[in-house]
């Protein structure tokens, strides 16, 4: 019988907890084969709890070259207290640059949750697409969200037997959590014939 798989999931962004949050529960769904060791952020709607925090609380959303200095050093010193086999990273942000760099110093496999996705603009977004870049040149395992990005990474000449396409895991977590039911204070406010828009904004630019 194989041995249960330990591997790391790392994040620092709400977005990367939403996008994640689907492979955990599936990864709890089958104990004797996943155990799920994570980095947090604040996981309170997505029940989900740490066992590691890189704490970057000191340092601002800009200083991208001190928060990967301080990713770096602290996801080393986890690595080691953690002992995974195997590291498994989501999307375009400094967590993912960090974790890439420190599994390749660590002979450790990665693997990328939203692999393949580009712009060709190495400075759009930015600091986005480059981190999203070098993360997939040191991944050892692709999971695309989409048929373009599977083959943007096979034009990289990434081996394709690497690469699985599983679709966006934003729309699992959307799916999980979503109720006909749900109640809201300032929503009952909002006269019945008025038109609701959402805009969310978390583009350090903007």
């Amino acid at each position: 019988m194989q041995k249960p798989f330990k591997i790391m999931l790392l994040f620092g962004t709400r977005a990367e907890a939403i996008k994640l949050a689907p492979i955990i529960e599936q990864m709890k769904r089958d104990p004797s084969t996943w155990k799920p060791s994570l980095l947090q952020q604040t996981m309170d709607f997505l029940n989900l709890t740490a066992d590691f925090d890189l704490d970057l609380s000191g340092l601002k959303n800009t200083d991208y070259a001190e928060q990967l200095s301080q990713l770096i050093h602290n996801l080393d010193n986890v690595i080691n207290a953690g002992q995974p086999d195997m590291l498994l990273v989501v999307g375009d942000a400094v967590t993912s640059l960090a974790a890439s760099l420190v599994s390749f110093y660590n002979h450790l496999p990665l693997g990328h949750v939203e692999a393949g996705l580009r712009t060709y603009d190495k400075y759009l977004p930015f600091p986005d697409e480059m981190h999203r870049r070098i993360t997939d040149n040191l991944a050892d395992l692709y999971f695309a969200p989409t048929t373009r990005a599977r083959d943007n990474l096979l034009s990289e000449h990434h081996s394709a037997q690497q690469i699985y396409v599983t679709g966006n895991p934003v729309i699992d977590s959307v799916k999980e959590r979503l109720t006909t039911d749900y109640q809201s204070d300032l929503l009952e406010q909002i006269p019945g014939d008025h038109r609701i828009i959402i805009l969310t904004m978390q583009r350090a630019e903007s």
